[in-house]
């Protein structure tokens, strides 16, 4: 009987190491707000290189896909699927017109640097994260923005109507406690209703608020009682279910 014991115990947990591993390696698509699409690794390909093509920053990639990667993010071979948000083609990219630091022109795909101006706030203006805007011109982290400068904006297309859907609180990068109210502004959806998530540094989530767009296109929403680890990462995502007009930010929580 002993013996007869320890045999299905030893199946049983077989049995759940494979099962954890074969979860692993599934992607949750469900998770993604960005339509993921799914993209096929190619020789010579980053993290990096891939997040370039698609508007977006490698660690989005990474973070919807490390169950596939793997511990190592710069360890990927050709010929592994990974499913990426496309932003270029989801209405974030858009001109919000002329703000502080970011106060030129465009000229078809193109921003025309003006006095004063930074990457950041250029990023900003556009919907981008600033190292994204570095990629696609070639510059490093110790460039400066010369007036009359022309920068390549991936994913714009001056003119183009679109639904937008922006955070302004809080910003990528910031630490926030709880409780959180998560604030912002729109173009094209005043009165429609908009989902806003909170989701940890592994893209679980831990809480969903429904909002409305008030007339003058502003938003709020709060998360309170909310459980998870002090002092890790974690995003916001504010998402439009009329439009797919999305918006996310990446933030540290500083403690519960």
């Amino acid at each position: 009987m002993k013996r007869l014991l320890l045999i299905l115990t030893f199946v049983f947990v077989l049995g759940a190491i494979f099962a954890g591993s074969a979860a692993a390696q599934d992607v949750d698509t469900t998770s993604l707000s960005f339509n993921p699409v799914p993209y096929v690794v190619q020789p010579g390909d980053s993290l990096s290189k891939i997040a370039f093509q698609y508007c977006t920053i490698w660690q989005d990639i990474y973070r919807y896909n490390q169950g596939t990667i793997g511990p190592d993010p710069n360890r990927i071979s050709p010929g592994m699927v990974l499913y990426v948000s496309d932003r270029c083609n989801n209405g974030t990219v858009y001109d919000r017109g002329p703000m502080l630091h970011a106060s030129g022109v465009t000229n078809g795909q193109f921003y025309i640097v003006a006095p004063g101006d930074t990457l950041y706030s250029v990023g900003q203006r556009f919907g981008l994260n600033y190292k994204i805007i570095m990629l696609g011109n070639d510059m490093t982290s110790t460039a400066v923005l010369e007036p009359g400068t022309w920068l390549y904006i991936p994913g714009f297309k001056e003119g183009q109507a679109l639904t937008s859907v922006t955070i302004t609180s809080p910003q990528d990068g910031d630490v926030y406690r709880l409780p959180y109210t998560v604030s912002g502004t729109s173009q094209g959806l005043e009165a429609s209703l908009l989902i806003v998530r909170l989701l940890d540094g592994s893209g679980n989530l831990m809480q969903q608020q429904q909002t409305s767009v008030q007339k003058d296109g502003t938003w709020y929403a709060g998360f309170y009682n909310v459980v998870g680890q002090p002092k890790s990462n974690g995003s916001i995502e504010a998402f439009s279910p009329e439009t797919g007009a999305t918006d996310v930010v990446y933030f540290l929580f500083s403690g519960y």
